[in-house]
């Protein structure tokens, strides 16, 4: 192996323990967050529009922090996105027991965390390796952390109490993003770091064929690019928002949904069924690469996102017709093995056309699109289920069909016509 590979290997590795540790922060206080909430005698009303709070500031802050990232480092933007994030959380420990103060410290992680998104634009810009393979392992082993952080909580609820279980779980979340800083630091000093500068603002307008993917790249600047591109563009967005809503009204709720039809399952055992859905993405994650490097869809990640968003609408109608626990592990099987899926092509499709030195800002608009969809989940989840449980789901399988058919018209079909021109 030569030096360069060492080095890509062991720059990949130190990314993915960044994605580790910060999904194993957040889920040890993400999941029971809503539930904490609804403690104080909130509605489901008031309970989402709470939870909501974080999406409602991702939507304005992505495309900003992602546009900074683009001109004064990516490891830049994530030092600084980290040591504020522990910093609200660690006082959101503090303030445990006031609804007023927790609600006021989501506006922290709400405009400062973005660890997830900035490590995959690191990861999109390596040059010498498979990029949906890479974004699969990185989802693959960020989901190792919420695997551990839901069952880690539940223990220290079952031990400590619901309150003070949750002030423990507050102080390891800021420790670990502490931690994570060191990562990066550890980071900035490896050979070959250039990649993690800030990007050049000179724009390239070369066209050339992508051999990879078997299409015309387009590097012309966004503005200026064609209306079928833009269609295209648009399409993705559109369906990455269509299925992010439904899923993220799932998982927003899922523990409030699952102890609603099951109130006699223990904390521990809820938090065991959590992290089997941390498994899944675990083990799909690592699959993605080798799905992709398929021959049926090598190249081609418009049709795997189609199949995958299938897979999702048949999860939805799952959780619908049935309650039962082995019916809900069933769906949460399909439902994470599409979603993991729609995670890598999602980010893949977002840049495919986009010029180097935009990633962050193009990246970071997709991920407002899907703090749209984390502001409006809660929200229409509480306001939904005031109607009724199954409400969600119902509503979740329209959303999901009407992503399917946005995707096939705008995008999939884009790649068609541009093979035979």
């Amino acid at each position: 192996m030569t030096k360069k590979n060492r080095n890509l290997q062991a720059r990949h590795f130190l990314l993915y323990l960044i994605g580790f540790l910060d999904m194993l922060a957040v889920s040890l206080v993400v999941p029971a967050f809503p539930v904490h909430i609804k403690s104080f005698g909130a509605s489901s009303t008031l309970t989402g529009a709470i939870t909501s709070i974080y999406g409602a500031l991702q939507l304005f802050s992505s495309p900003l922090v992602g546009k900074w990232s683009d001109s004064r480092g990516r490891l830049n933007a994530i030092s600084a996105c980290l040591i504020i994030s522990s910093t609200g959380y660690l006082f959101s420990g503090f303030f445990v027991s006031s609804l007023v103060s927790l609600a006021l410290l989501r506006i922290i992680p709400g405009i400062f965390k973005h660890t997830q998104d900035l490590c995959r634009c690191c990861l999109i810009e390596e040059s010498g390796h498979n990029k949906n393979q890479a974004i699969g392992s990185f989802n693959a082993i960020a989901s190792i952390g919420f695997i551990i952080g839901p069952t880690v909580h539940g223990h220290l609820v079952a031990n400590f109490g619901h309150t003070y279980g949750l002030y423990i779980s507050y102080m390891i979340c800021a420790s670990l993003f502490l931690l994570n800083f060191l990562v990066v630091s550890i980071l900035r000093f490896y050979p070959n770091h250039e990649l993690y500068k800030p990007m050049p603002t000179e724009k390239s307008h070369k066209n050339g064929f992508n051999h990879e993917n078997g299409v015309t790249e387009n590097t012309a600047n966004v503005e200026n690019i064609t209306d079928d591109l833009k269609r295209f563009q648009r399409g993705v967005f559109a369906s990455r928002f269509l299925l992010a809503l439904p899923v993220l009204m799932f998982r927003s709720t899922f523990v409030l949904w699952l102890t609603h039809y099951h109130p006699d399952l223990a904390s521990t055992t809820v938090g065991y069924i959590v992290s089997y859905n941390g498994f899944l993405g675990l083990f799909f994650g690592f699959l993605v690469g080798t799905v992709s490097n398929l021959a049926y869809y090598k190249g081609h990640e418009e049709k795997l996102q189609m199949h995958a968003s299938c897979l999702v609408l048949l999860s939805f109608i799952l959780f619908l017709i049935s309650s039962k626990i082995s019916v809900i592990l069933v769906a949460m099987t399909t439902l994470t093995m599409g979603t993991s899926v729609l995670r890598v092509c999602g980010v893949v499709l977002t840049v495919k056309y986009s010029e180097s030195c935009d990633i962050g800002h193009i990246q970071g608009l997709g991920s407002s699109v899907l703090s749209v969809a984390r502001f409006g989940a809660p929200l229409a989840n509480g306001i939904l289920q005031e109607l009724s449980f199954s409400a969600p789901n119902a509503f979740s399988i329209f959303l999901g069909s009407l992503s399917i058919a946005v995707f096939y018209y705008d995008s999939y079909l884009y790649r068609e016509r541009k093979l035979k021109m």
